[in-house]
C-alpha cells in the first residue's frame, strides 16, 4: 500500500492545518491519537461522503480501501461545534448528509464541501453563522493562565470544549513531540529528559499506547510505515512544550523533570504500602481516643477516619478514569465501628490503592487536583505516598514511637511537597498562603545531609518572588540553608517536627525567621 499526505496551514484563526491524502492499495493506517477534531471530504471508489472525525485519545488501526482520498480540516484545540458536544464525538465521529453532488446538509442549510485549497471559506462562513466557535479559555489552561477562575471551572470548561482532560491532551502532545524528536535523530535518553517522562520505560508506554510505535520503531520507521498526521501541532496544543511564558513556569518543567527521575513508580506503590502497614499498626497499639500530638485537635479515630476514606476515594477516582471533577466521588466509605477492624482496614485500602496505580494508569486520563504537569495517576500516586508517610509520623508519635523515613522516599515527598506549593491549585484555593510565600527575590536552600536530594545536585531551591514562590533542583547561595537526614527536612516541612528538635539533626545557617516564615504559612489541608 502507498499513502500520500500532504498537510499545509493556514492563516484562518480557526484552523490548526488543512490536509489531504491519497491511498493506492488496500492496506491498514496507524491513525495516531490526536487532541483536535477534522472535517473530512472522502471519496472512496466513487462513492463521496462528508463526516466530524472527533479527537482520539489512543493509536488505532484503520483499514484503507484503494483508490481512496480524502481531504481535511484539522481545527484547533477549543474550536466547539453547535449542538454537538465536543464529548460526544472521542474516539468516534458522525456523518453528515448529503444534499447534492458538491454540497452536504449540516444544520438546516447546504454547505459547499471544502477542497484542499478553499477550505478556509467553509470555516469562515460557518463561523458567521454561529454554527462552530472557540472557547479562549483552553489556551489560557494549557500555558497556566487561570486568573480569577475557579480550578474546576476551567477544567470542566476545558473538557467540555476538548472533550479530554487538560493533562491527556498534553500527553497525547508530549508523545507526538517525542516521536517529532526521534525522528529527527534525538536518543530515547534526551527525549526522556526534554519532556519529563519518569523514565524511558515511562516513554515507550507512553509513545506505544498514543502512537502505537515504540521509541526504537519511531526512530527507525519500516519504508512502508503509514502514520497518519505526525507532526509538530499549533501552539495551543502543544503549549506546555513549546511555549515558555515565563522564567518561573520554565524552572516548574526542569523541577518536575527533576522530581520524576528520583524513584520510580513501583518504589512509591511499595512505600505506600509499606508505610500504610506502620500506621495501622501504631493505630492498632493506641486508643481511639489518644490525640494525636502532630495534628491539633484530632484524636487517632480522626486520623483513621482520614486516611481510611482518602484511600477508597482516590482508588475509585483512578479506576474510573474520571477526568471531569464534577464527577468526583461524593459518597465516603464507611468506618468500621470496631477499632480492632481499623489496622485491616488501612491496609486493605492500601492494597486496592497501589493496584489501581498500575503502570497503565500512571499514564491514562485522569483528574489532576493540583492542576500541574504530572498526569492524575502520578499526582494521586504521590500524594497518597504522603498521606501514608506524614500520617504515619503521626500514628507513631501518638503511640509515643519513633518514626523513620527512607532517604529516597523522603526526598521524593518533599519534592512533591514543594510541588504542591507551587501548583496552580494551591494558588486558586490556598491563595492566602501563596500570597504569604511572595516576596521579593529571598532565596531558602534545602540540603540533605544523606546525600539523597533532588537532581544532579541533591538540594532544593526556593526562591520567593512577585509572582509567587517557585523551586529548583539546584544548589546556589541562599539568604538561609537549611541542612539535615532528608527524613528530618521533610518532617520539619510538614510542620510534624519543630527546626530546635536536636534529635533531628537540623542546622540553619543564616535567616532563621524566613525558614520560620515558610513552615507557617505552608501547611497542607490535611495539616
Amino acid at each position: 500500500m502507498a499513502l500520500e499526505i500532504d498537510v499545509r496551514p493556514s492563516d484562518e484563526p480557526l484552523i490548526d492545518c488543512v490536509w489531504r491524502g491519497r491511498s493506492t492499495g488496500v492496506g491498514i493506517l496507524d491513525s495516531v491519537a490526536s487532541s483536535h477534531w477534522h472535517l473530512v471530504v472522502s471519496d472512496v471508489c466513487g462513492q463521496v461522503g462528508v463526516s466530524v472525525h472527533g479527537p482520539e485519545s489512543r493509536h488505532v488501526a484503520t483499514p484503507l480501501a484503494v483508490e481512496a482520498t480524502w481531504v481535511g480540516i484539522r481545527f484547533r484545540l477549543g474550536v466547539m461545534l453547535q449542538d454537538v458536544p465536543i464529548p460526544s464525538l472521542v474516539d468516534g465521529g458522525i456523518v453528515l448528509p448529503d444534499a447534492c453532488h458538491r454540497s452536504f446538509w449540516w444544520r438546516g442549510g447546504t454547505w459547499e464541501r471544502p477542497t484542499f485549497e478553499n477550505a478556509e471559506g467553509l470555516v469562515t462562513r460557518l463561523a458567521r453563522e454561529n454554527l462552530i466557535g472557540r472557547e479562549p479559555l483552553v489556551v489560557d489552561a494549557l500555558n497556566g493562565r487561570i486568573g480569577s477562575r475557579s480550578l474546576r471551572t476551567l477544567q470542566r470548561r476545558f473538557y467540555l470544549a476538548t472533550g479530554q482532560a487538560r493533562r491527556a491532551v498534553q500527553q497525547i502532545e508530549r508523545a507526538r513531540l517525542a516521536a517529532v524528536r526521534l525522528r529527527e535523530g534525538a536518543t530515547p535518553a534526551a527525549v526522556t529528559y526534554e519532556l519529563g517522562y519518569y523514565d524511558q520505560p515511562h516513554l515507550t508506554r507512553s509513545v506505544r499506547r498514543y502512537l502505537g510505535r515504540t521509541p526504537a520503531e519511531l526512530a527507525f520507521p519500516r519504508q512502508d510505515e503509514q502514520l497518519s498526521l505526525l507532526y509538530k501541532t499549533d501552539a495551543a496544543g502543544a503549549a506546555y512544550l513549546d511555549h515558555r511564558p515565563s522564567s518561573r513556569s520554565s524552572r516548574s518543567r526542569v523541577t518536575m523533570s527533576a522530581m520524576r527521575n528520583e524513584i520510580t513508580a513501583e518504589r512509591r506503590r511499595q512505600g505506600l504500602l509499606a508505610h500504610t502497614e506502620r500506621l495501622a499498626e501504631c493505630v492498632g497499639a493506641s486508643s481511639s481516643d489518644a490525640v494525636v500530638p502532630t495534628c491539633p485537635g484530632w484524636t487517632v479515630a480522626d486520623l483513621v477516619s482520614h486516611v481510611g476514606q482518602t484511600l477508597p476515594w482516590v482508588s475509585d477516582i483512578i479506576e474510573r478514569r474520571i477526568v471531569d471533577p464534577s464527577e468526583l466521588p461524593t459518597e465516603m466509605a464507611t468506618v468500621p465501628s470496631d477499632p480492632d477492624d481499623w489496622p485491616a482496614w488501612l491496609t486493605d485500602g492500601a492494597a486496592r490503592a497501589a493496584g489501581a496505580c498500575s503502570d497503565e494508569a500512571l499514564d491514562a486520563p485522569v483528574f489532576n487536583a493540583a492542576g500541574d504537569e504530572r498526569t492524575g495517576g502520578e499526582f494521586w500516586l504521590s500524594s497518597l505516598l504522603n498521606e501514608a508517610v506524614v500520617h504515619g509520623a503521626d500514628a507513631a508519635f501518638a503511640a509515643g514511637r519513633d518514626y523513620d523515613v527512607d532517604s529516597d522516599i523522603a526526598a521524593a515527598l518533599i519534592s512533591n511537597h514543594l510541588t504542591m506549593l507551587t501548583s496552580p491549585t494551591w494558588a486558586v484555593q490556598r491563595s492566602e498562603s501563596a500570597n504569604a510565600l511572595r516576596g521579593t527575590g529571598e532565596t531558602l536552600r534545602w540540603r540533605p545531609t544523606d546525600e539523597l536530594g533532588v537532581g544532579e545536585v541533591g538540594e532544593w531551591f526556593i526562591e520567593r518572588g512577585p509572582d509567587g514562590a517557585s523551586w529548583q533542583a539546584r544548589s546556589g547561595d541562599a539568604d538561609v540553608s537549611v541542612e539535615g537526614p532528608a527524613r528530618s527536612l521533610l518532617l520539619v516541612l510538614t510542620r510534624r517536627r519543630r527546626l530546635t528538635d536536636e534529635a533531628d539533626n537540623v542546622t540553619v545557617r543564616g535567616n532563621s525567621d524566613l525558614v520560620q516564615h515558610w513552615i507557617e504559612h505552608s501547611a497542607h489541608s490535611a495539616d
